[in-house]
């Protein structure tokens, strides 16, 4: 044997003794148990379903090496549901009542037999059930948006539609009848599509339950019956000046509606919607009217002020008289009128931001009486189908000089203006208010002379006005203390020139605001005002009645902070007629801490003043009065857009007084020296802050005759040439309304 062999040999019974060593016996190693393989759980498909109706959620469990022991259901999300089957591999559950779409999540659990888990979810889709449906057809329009994607928005749920090639669309839209239709809010957005992408309508149609109530028999609500089917440039504007005024999240049911309609400008509507009619309608012929850089559809250009006022600044002169065709066409759209129209007992024109001096006062027997200004004049009316048709006395309602060609020589001679008949359509009605479009018919008359001779001129005029057709019973709870009121009754302001050193000066009063401390007791004591003392009490329609040396009062709530005030003589003669702006006044809001602030004046679409203005009071009794426009639209006001002018303030007798000083070279003095006197005066007496609405009476008075005569005598820094008083309101903030370069 060689030892190749032999060591062969030697392995191989090395190898049988090592495999016969570890054989089964006693001293063997157990065997290692087997890992359990967790299971897996199926929640079945994802599923929609209609409110109300039974569901069954199919789930399961497998384990590849077991069995399943149990199974578990459990919701995660959405309006909270009764598992009564929690513990069944199958869900079974009725959907809950949705008032919209409603999201529902429910995750299985399975458990083997080893206790090992596994989950899944499954997602169920609630849908609500209309019960009550109607359906609408309109237009979207101005000229017609072909094609439009028409959207209804009810509540949280959404219908869309496509509108034909002229506009024209109908849309069917639900309700769950256990909501409250009558303040279930309906709008309508029409969007553009191809060459009108950048058009975007929009119309409050109304209430839900109105709609219904409209809609009669048959279900269907067109034109005929309600105009706010059509979306329109002037059913945007109201919806845009809408969110200027309150914000984006405003509307949140048809009340929010109701309660909004009476705060807005009608003469804003009217500017928006003329605007938006040149964007949508000659944009394409004109590029220079489109919309502004930066915007991109007609929605956001509409609820954008600072994009709208620029515009309007900005319109090029070439284009002033499509301009005013398109204003002035409105009241011939018969798509944008109510075709039925209630004479209101009254009709009080609101602006909400400023005092207006037009009343109707309609009678039983087709006649009544107008206020305007300090004319009141009796009209008849006519009420025809789709307008309130008045014909007036004749007055003249207001005068001034103009320049007439006369064979060739130039006159300045009296014009008289008098209106004869106005025609008034709705355009937007609610049990508070009316937003109207006015046509006013009349002619202007001129004064004889032996050199001249001018005939009448006829004329025809266009406005757009919100008049509250309703008033708030006023209660001696809100009467007693300091009232603000508005007031105009100009022939009670003073009317004697000023005794100056040089001669007498003449003197400019107007007085549009009164303070009474109303009394228990029923003594009415004038704070301020041409209206002296006296007594006072409400009668049984829940009318102010102010009996004063001067003047008789009777006043009106429209709502908590407007109120109307007419001035009779004690020969029942009308003296003049105001509504605007009424606070009770605080006693608490003016400290030289509370003053400090940034107080902006609130002005009005197309108002083409300065875009921002406010004044700045500052520490150490000092401010800055600023007015500006951004007019590269970048959200500053760069030095170049603005100016500023330094003033100093006190409280004096508890009023914020601001004074603006100049030297006798007429320049703004920044420091008070002896060459120095008031040129202007600002005087705030604050009454009442609502939200960042501050209610305050504001005095302006004006002295330039130290400049004039270079005269610093005490005898002429007490006169005032100017001496204007008026109820408004400011917007107080500790930021300014706009950021500023380098101030």
């Amino acid at each position: 044997m060689n030892n190749k062999g032999a060591k062969l040999l030697f392995v191989s019974i090395l190898s049988l003794g090592i495999i016969s060593c570890s054989g089964g016996g006693s001293d063997s190693p157990s065997e290692q148990e087997p890992v359990n393989q967790k299971p897996t759980a199926n929640a079945g498909a994802d599923q929609t379903v209609d409110e109300q109706t039974a569901v069954t959620i199919q789930g399961s469990g497998t384990d590849s090496d077991g069995s399943i022991a149990s199974y578990s259901w459990e919701q995660t999300s959405g309006p909270q549901i009764a598992l009564d089957s929690s513990n069944q591999q199958n869900l079974e559950f009725t959907a809950p009542v949705a008032k919209g779409v409603a999201e529902l999540v429910f995750v299985l659990t399975v458990t083997d037999n080893d206790g090992a888990t596994a989950s899944d979810s499954v997602v169920v889709i609630v849908n609500p059930v209309d019960e009550q449906k109607v359906t609408l057809q309109g237009v979207a329009t101005d000229e017609p948006i072909a094609n439009a994607e028409v959207t209804a928005e009810v509540g949280g749920r959404t219908y869309t539609t496509t509108a034909d090639a002229n506009g024209n669309y109908t849309l069917e839209i639900g309700a769950d009848e256990d909501e409250d239709l009558s303040e279930l809010l309906v709008i309508v957005t029409a969007e553009g599509k191809n060459e009108q992408s950048h058009v975007t309508l929009k119309s409050v149609v109304g209430s839900f339950g109105s709609i219904l109530e409209h809609a009669g028999e048959d279900k269907t609500l067109t034109s005929d019956e309600s105009k706010n089917v059509n979306a329109t440039h002037v059913s945007t504007a109201i919806l845009g000046l809408l969110v200027i005024e309150k914000g984006d999240n405003h509307l949140t049911d048809y009340s929010s509606f109701e309660d909004a309609l009476p705060t807005l400008s009608g003469s804003g509507v009217w500017e928006i919607a003329t605007v938006i009619k040149l964007v949508v309608d000659y944009s394409a012929q004109y590029p220079e009217l489109g919309l502004p850089e930066g915007v991109d559809n007609v929605w956001n250009f509409a609820t954008n002020k600072n994009a709208v006022n620029d515009y309007l600044r900005n319109l090029p002169d070439i284009h002033e008289s499509l301009y005013e065709d398109i204003k002035n066409s409105i009241f011939e759209d018969a798509q944008l009128y109510e075709s039925t129209i209630d004479v209101p007992q009254r009709y009080i024109e609101v602006n909400n931001k400023f005092m207006t001096t037009t009343q109707y006062i309609f009678g039983d027997s087709d006649n009544g009486l107008m206020n305007y200004h300090t004319i009141q004049q009796s009209f008849s009316v006519n009420n025809a189908l789709d307008s309130l048709q008045i014909n007036l006395e004749g007055k003249v309602v207001s005068s001034g000089t103009v320049f007439k060609d006369f064979m060739g020589t130039e006159y300045q001679v009296r014009e008289e203006e008098i209106w004869e008949n106005i025609d008034i359509k709705i355009i937007e009605s609610t049990p508070a208010a009316d937003l109207v479009a006015l046509k006013i018919d009349g002619r202007y008359q001129y004064q004889d002379s032996p050199f001249y001779d001018f005939e009448d001129e006829l004329f025809t005029k266009f406005e757009v006005k919100l008049f509250a057709k309703n008033t708030l019973p006023i209660t001696s709870n809100e009467i007693i203390g300091i009232r603000m009121l508005p007031a105009y009754a100009p022939s009670l302001d003073p009317t004697e020139e000023l005794d100056t050193p040089y001669g007498p000066y003449p003197r400019f009063v107007s007085t549009e605001s009164a303070v009474i401390e109303f009394f228990e007791s029923g003594v009415a004591q004038s704070v301020s005002g041409n209206f002296g003392d006296g007594s006072w009490n409400i009668n049984s329609d829940g009318v102010l009645i102010v009996y004063l040396d001067t003047a008789n009062l009777e006043v009106r709530k429209i709502s908590s902070n407007l109120w109307a005030v007419e001035a009779y003589d004690y020969a029942g003669s009308s003296l003049g007629f105001a509504a605007g702006m009424s606070a009770i006044e605080d006693g608490t809001l003016l400290n030289d801490q509370t003053a400090i602030g940034v107080y902006s004046v609130d002005g009005l679409i197309s108002d083409t003043s300065d875009t921002y203005y406010w004044f700045e009071v500052q520490e150490g009794g000092i401010g800055y009065q600023v007015g500006g426009n951004d007019s590269n639209n970048n959200g500053v006001l760069e030095e170049s857009e603005y100016n500023k002018t330094k003033f100093f303030w006190d409280i004096v007798d508890g009023k914020l007084q601001m004074n603006i000083y100049r030297n006798l070279s007429n320049q703004v003095c920044t420091s008070i020296t002896s060459d120095c006197y008031v040129y202007l005066r600002r005087t705030f007496d604050m009454f009442e802050q609502v939200e960042n609405k501050q209610f305050a009476t504001y005095q302006y008075q004006l002295n330039f005759l130290p400049g004039s005569y270079n005269d610093l005598s005490p005898e002429l820094q007490s006169l005032w040439v100017y001496d204007m008083i008026f109820s408004r309101y400011l917007i107080k903030s500790a930021e300014r309304p706009i950021s500023t370069e380098a101030m």
